[in-house]
């Protein structure tokens, strides 16, 4: 079998080169977007490697949080993934992700069970999100700048919720920074499409060649789908996972477990996600028992995690 690894990554070539020399087998490609707000050269100069192919610069997309060029980048990936020929799994991981466990690991998890696919997810609207999710489906997401989190959710005219204070100091924040233009958007309603149930989850996942396949023909079909989440906020975490609950209603021989990437977003008084440094590798250790993975880690910050890791959990 055949695992092909989607890497999208924007920083430390030497973790990306660290993490393709963990996972790299006879079987193995990796097909990696790097953000296209950072140079290419350092990432390919440090993984001269034939299974390795990086997106070029007509399909690399940036990796501004929030908005869709996420997706659309993991939808480059994927197409390229599908041209390898053979029946293959498709592992969506970041540039700063690493295997909690070996290689012959991850693949006997592969095969042994065969699932259709590997995403956590849940119905929309649901507790844990602000105003249950609601908000990223029906006010459009405008970005005043690149930055994190630099933009606005605002409502159509036509919605209650559009006539208070707060979306006035929007519309004049989207005004002083001369992005009238995005304005005309909000003259229509915002609505999910009738027919197809929301969910949302977490944006790392594995599938098969054949789940990938169908996902692609729905995008591809349905182009309005991509349209609408072009003004979703953080629509990585919507849009494939709303597609594949949609496939499988239609089809209840499709199998789907949990992700197999291990996040913390419980700590508290920390940036979340976590990321994790040495004094966690317990936590990670134990997390190895039903997780492949682990999200995230920053070899800028602490080196010690990977080298334990490497000593204890893939050996």
């Amino acid at each position: 079998m055949i695992t092909s690894y989607l890497i999208l990554a924007h920083k430390n070539p030497e973790q990306l080169s660290r993490l393709i020399e963990r996972l790299d087998s006879s079987n193995s490609y990796f097909f990696i977007n790097i953000d296209r707000n950072q140079p290419l050269k350092p990432f390919i100069n440090s993984m001269p490697k034939k299974n390795v192919f990086f997106l070029n610069d007509n399909q690399r997309k940036s990796g501004n949080w929030g908005r869709t060029d996420i997706v659309e980048a993991t939808i480059e990936l994927i197409r390229e993934a599908l041209n390898v020929k053979g029946k293959s799994y498709l592992i969506l991981l970041s540039g700063q992700d690493y295997p909690l466990v070996n290689n012959s690991r991850i693949k006997e998890t592969l095969i042994k069970n065969y699932y259709d696919g590997f995403v956590s997810t849940f119905s929309i609207p649901v507790d844990g999100w602000t105003n249950r999710g609601l908000d990223r489906l029906n006010f459009y997401r405008m970005s005043l700048s690149n930055k994190r989190y630099d933009f606005v959710l605002i409502p159509s005219i036509w919605e209650e919720s559009f006539y208070n204070i707060r979306v006035f100091k929007s519309l004049y924040a989207i005004l002083r920074r001369g992005k009238k233009k995005t304005l005309f958007k909000i003259l229509r309603k915002r609505r999910h499409p009738n027919d197809i149930k929301p969910f949302g989850g977490s944006q790392w996942w594995a599938m098969s060649s054949n789940l990938a396949r169908r996902i692609l023909n729905f995008i591809d079909n349905n182009p309005s789908f991509l349209r609408y989440h072009q003004d979703t906020l953080i629509a990585d975490e919507i849009f494939f996972q709303t597609i594949i609950h949609h496939i499988a209603e239609l089809d209840h021989t499709l199998k789907i477990a949990p992700s197999l990437t291990y996040t913390n977003w419980e700590r508290k008084n920390v940036p979340l996600p976590v990321t994790f440094g040495a004094e966690d590798f317990e936590e990670l250790k134990e997390a190895s028992k039903t997780h492949l993975f682990a999200r995230k880690l920053d070899i800028e910050s602490d080196t010690a995690i990977l080298d334990k890791i490497d000593a204890e959990l893939l050996s």
